[in-house]
């Protein structure tokens, strides 16, 4: 190995190893077989091959990987924006989709045909990982699917939720920590678990984080105030005839209807057809009434 690379120092003035000696001991005294590092590394390959061969000692498979970059080459830093996991955590992005999102930077990926070929599973990362897929090039991480890969993840936690006690405490908890943010302890106290779970259910299309779900879906943990201009200019907009006929029409409608979900589109149109405004009109007057309310959401679910 003499001439191609330079003499390294191996032992500090203190008496510590350098990196040098220090990562070649511990990947022989740890038994591993394979080391997956960043392309920056290449340059000290040959002094690290060079150490395996004079401690006579088996040489692990390495791989150097592409970096990941910003969009305009640079790399990733502090200054250019968040690179830290726990920066994203703060904003809400589930593990998960953080997991995904890297996953899908710098690997060609096999079913590239699939509707949601994007969205990955730790499981089937690990099943269908293929050390040989991965990139040669340099990578941009794809921050613009954040919030698709979010609500893909997210909707899987509530769904598992459903029939997983873990998981349902876990979801409960953060939603409870952000409905004491958004309207303080003693209003959240009056909701049952199963009151939450259902809003977050309902909630969950409008939003891109768990944490968004209090604040977008406020008018079910809240009632409006109907004293407001805006409530006023809403109400002033539908005549009072047709306002009438469509609430006596909704309450019969909630009153024996057991499933809401499927026949409130066929009501809707039988209603448009009934009063001056046509749909327009009977939406507006559901929202006035108040259909997104609390009384109403054991029904609409």
């Amino acid at each position: 190995m003499s001439g191609l690379t330079e003499d390294p120092i191996l032992m500090k003035s203190d008496g510590w190893p350098t990196y040098h000696l220090a990562s070649v001991v511990d990947d022989t005294e740890m038994h591993i077989s394979h080391v997956l590092r960043g392309e920056e590394w290449i340059p000290s390959m040959p002094k690290h091959l060079a150490l395996y061969e004079a401690l006579g000692v088996q040489t692990p498979q390495f791989a150097h990987l592409p970096l990941l970059i910003n969009a305009d080459g640079t790399k990733l830093s502090k200054r250019s924006g968040d690179v830290r996991v726990e920066d994203y955590w703060r904003q809400g992005w589930e593990p998960e989709t953080l997991v995904n999102l890297v996953a899908l930077t710098g690997y060609s990926h096999q079913d590239v045909k699939s509707m949601d070929q994007d969205v990955k599973s730790m499981e089937q990362l690990i099943e269908n990982f293929d050390l040989g897929r991965i990139s040669h090039s340099r990578a941009t991480l794809p921050l613009g699917k954040l919030g698709f890969l979010n609500r893909k993840h997210l909707h899987a936690k509530l769904e598992q939720a459903r029939k997983d006690a873990t998981m349902k405490s876990s979801i409960l908890s953060r939603l409870r920590t952000a409905l004491d943010r958004d309207l303080g302890s003693s209003s959240v106290s009056k909701f049952s678990d199963e009151y939450i779970l259902r809003v977050a259910n309902l909630g969950q299309q409008r939003v891109d984080t768990l944490d968004d779900i209090p604040r977008e879906m406020s008018y079910l943990f809240r009632e409006p105030q109907w004293d407001s201009e805006n409530c006023r200019k809403f109400r002033g907009s539908v005549s009072t005839e047709s306002f009438r006929h469509i609430l006596n029409s909704v309450q019969q409608f909630f009153s024996r209807t057991k499933d809401v979900q499927r026949e409130w589109p066929s009501w809707m149109e039988g209603q448009a057809k009934q009063v001056n405004g046509g749909k327009a009109v009977v939406q507006k007057s559901v929202n006035v009434w108040g259909l997104p309310s609390l009384k109403l959401l054991t029904y609409w679910v």
